[in-house]
């Protein structure tokens, strides 16, 4: 009851936050930029965080619930995808439930990103979701191996997921190389996630186009490091083509697929101008993908190798149909924002399931 109540009050909020910002800008003919009112609403959330992590947060997981993976330990199957490396959101997500996080992905080099505005709530096929087309701006892997072991989401003794992005297979297998040297003398607890399929990073995505490339990168990163390894696949792909790819996944040991990411959606289809939204298009997250996480997991999962179910994700029903479908573990992202209180909900579905 009490998630419900606080769920209700969040996206009321939520709401209203954003019909403010949208009216401020109808009146000062500005675009309206909804990262803009995403970053201010993560500085209240953080704050309350801090204040109030007790009575607005904290949430127990039942022990039944506890999922084991390549000797991964989480006491949920519900992990956060790789979206978010505001370390209060992460601490405020576990605390809520969360089995185990996987940090933003993490690029070469710094990044800035795509121009703004590059984020836009829609509905595309009667369905809610959000677009963006962030371009995975950051500081890059020097900066993001200085902070990485002190980050305090590692407090939580739960797995942390840590997910790479490049540009050629060099890029992925050098950047899991740089981070397992920082982190296997300092921290335990952890495993990769080899971003081959976001849509803004199309040089990066040539991995899903040849297999040969895509061979000889999972066979380097799996030579870099002992930690277990997802390899995150895209929605767009070809079914005939994630089948054949994750076969020779499942050549190594300790391996996993994410199944799968955000999907491309065009600015045609958002029916928005380039004054709205910069780019040609981004990708989409929301309910409409749940159908195509549901349908991969159903035919990937009896493979034999372990599945992150991703996409779409946001009912405590959508859960447990993925959990039926043979996932071992639950990806989130657009739930954790538009209502975060479903996860203490989703917890709950699962306890009385097993």
């Amino acid at each position: 009851m009490r998630a419900i109540v606080l769920g209700f009050g969040y996206k009321c909020v939520r709401r209203l936050a954003i019909v403010l910002a949208k009216t401020r800008c109808r009146l000062t003919l500005r675009p309206f930029d909804l990262e803009s009112v995403v970053e201010w609403g993560d500085g209240v959330f953080a704050l309350l965080y801090k204040r109030m992590r007790w009575p607005l947060f904290k949430y127990s997981i039942a022990s039944q619930n506890t999922v084991k993976v390549h000797g991964l330990v989480f006491p949920s199957p519900l992990i956060a995808a790789a979206f978010k490396s505001d370390v209060n959101m992460l601490g405020a997500w576990l605390d809520m439930g969360l089995g185990g996080v996987t940090l933003k992905t993490v690029m070469p080099h710094s990044r800035d990103g795509n121009p703004r505005p590059r984020m836009r709530e829609v509905r595309i096929d009667a369905q809610p979701g959000v677009v963006n087309a962030l371009g995975l701006p950051g500081s890059g892997i020097s900066a993001f191996c200085d902070a990485l072991p002190h980050l305090p989401v590692w407090k939580f003794n739960r797995p942390i997921g840590i997910s790479v992005g490049g540009d050629s297979v060099d890029d992925y297998i050098a950047g899991v190389q740089q981070i397992d040297a920082v982190l296997k003398t300092k921290r335990e607890h952890y495993y990769f996630e080899i971003n081959i399929s976001c849509p803004n990073t199309p040089e990066g995505k040539k991995l899903t186009a040849h297999f040969d490339l895509f061979s000889a990168m999972v066979a380097g990163v799996r030579g870099a490091t002992d930690a277990p390894i997802a390899i995150k696949f895209s929605p767009d792909q070809a079914t005939g083509d994630i089948l054949r790819m994750v076969t020779e996944v499942k050549r190594y040991n300790k391996m996993l697929v994410t199944l799968g990411n955000t999907q491309f959606c065009s600015r045609e289809k958002m029916d928005v101008s380039p004054q709205e939204f910069s780019m040609p298009g981004g990708g989409l997250s929301g309910p409409a993908l749940f159908n195509r996480t549901l349908e991969l997991t159903g035919l990937i999962a009896p493979l034999g190798v372990p599945v992150i179910a991703t996409g779409g994700i946001t009912t405590p029903d959508d859960v447990m149909a993925v959990l039926s479908a043979g996932a071992s573990l639950v990806g989130m992202a657009t739930v954790l924002v538009t209502n975060p209180y479903q996860i203490p909900r989703m917890n709950y579905k699962i306890s009385r399931q097993r």
